[in-house]
């Protein structure tokens, strides 16, 4: 039973370090993705104070009105407002993957935001080289399954009587001095042997409980194998159904990205030939920027639901 709980036990560990591994994956992409968020918020805050500059020129020329002006400022204090919490969300990433992989410096662990992407396709099938063997929680149920079932082999054993042998040898030379017979150079050797045959009355009467008790545990043990396996199972498959809509968002999120653009980009022309308001040119950088965070948040989200599949 020792053994079989010394490896559960081993298994498990192996678990937990698979979870902290994937924990760390998280917090990293996490940081990654308000990085790459922060820069995006920041090329755009920096395109509308110069369109604020722009506008303020042609208030002054009454090629605009003042109201134009007002929606670009506005747009201007909403990019601020949200790269500032794109950096805090950043810092606290930063601060949990600190603790996570036991940083012990007084500032935020410094990061890598160097981003490769692992080649991943929508053809992706890990399920294919699963094997049951290999899961650690699996690998641990299965382990308390075989502890339970040594539980009520060890209680089995109480049904039938326990013998007992001892032996006892003795040899030694007596101290004269102790007035000892025979008084020296004379050697005791003596050997007893014994043989017990015992039957515990006392033990065959609580039995039926300890049995129930034992029965319920192995019950147990194979109901969370059971439950596990099955879980799995289920995961691999959400998980590679999220694999491939996450690859299938990222398509739709760079094509809507190049729209948004395009769009920009005739929004800016027609302002500055006071065609459209303010206002629009202003709709329209919304939609480039939610356009290009969308594009971020399904490449991160890509590598996540990889790291959740292996």
């Amino acid at each position: 039973i020792a053994d079989y709980m010394l490896e559960a036990s081993r298994y498990d560990h192996m678990q937990v370090q698979s979870d902290l591994k994937l924990g760390v994956a998280s917090l990293y992409l996490n940081i990654i993705k308000m990085v790459q968020s922060s820069a995006t918020v920041k090329a755009n805050l920096d395109l509308i104070t110069q369109k604020e500059t722009e506008v303020k020129n042609f208030l002054d020329n009454d090629l605009v009105t003042e109201t134009d002006l007002l929606d670009v400022q506005l747009q201007r204090s909403d990019l601020e407002i949200v790269l500032l919490d794109l950096q805090n969300k950043e810092q606290i990433a930063r601060y949990k993957l600190g603790q996570l992989v036991g940083y012990a410096g007084d500032g935020l662990i410094k990061v890598d935001t160097t981003f490769h992407r692992a080649s991943v396709s929508d053809q992706t099938n890990l399920e294919e080289g699963f094997s049951k063997e290999e899961r650690a929680d699996l690998l641990a149920a299965e382990h308390k399954i075989k502890a339970a079932e040594s539980g009520i082999k060890r209680l089995k054993s109480a049904n039938y009587p326990h013998v007992e042998v001892a032996a006892t040898y003795i040899y030694l030379n007596p101290d004269v001095s102790k007035g000892i017979i025979p008084e020296s150079n004379h050697y005791l050797s003596a050997l007893n042997l014994g043989l017990s045959v015992k039957y515990s009355i006392g033990a065959l009467y609580n039995m039926k409980g300890r049995k129930d008790e034992a029965s319920v545990k192995l019950h147990q043990a194979n109901l969370q194998y059971d439950y596990l396996s099955q879980q799995m199972e289920s995961e691999i498959f959400e998980e590679q159904k999220n694999l491939q809509s996450s690859i299938e968002k990222e398509r739709v999120a760079r094509s809507a990205m190049h729209n948004a653009q395009r769009n920009f980009d005739l929004s800016n022309s027609k302002f500055r030939n006071g065609l459209i308001l303010g206002s629009d040119l202003v709709k329209s950088q919304n939609m480039l920027l939610k356009s290009q965070m969308d594009l971020i948040a399904a490449q991160i989200d890509i590598q996540m639901v990889y790291y959740r599949l292996q």
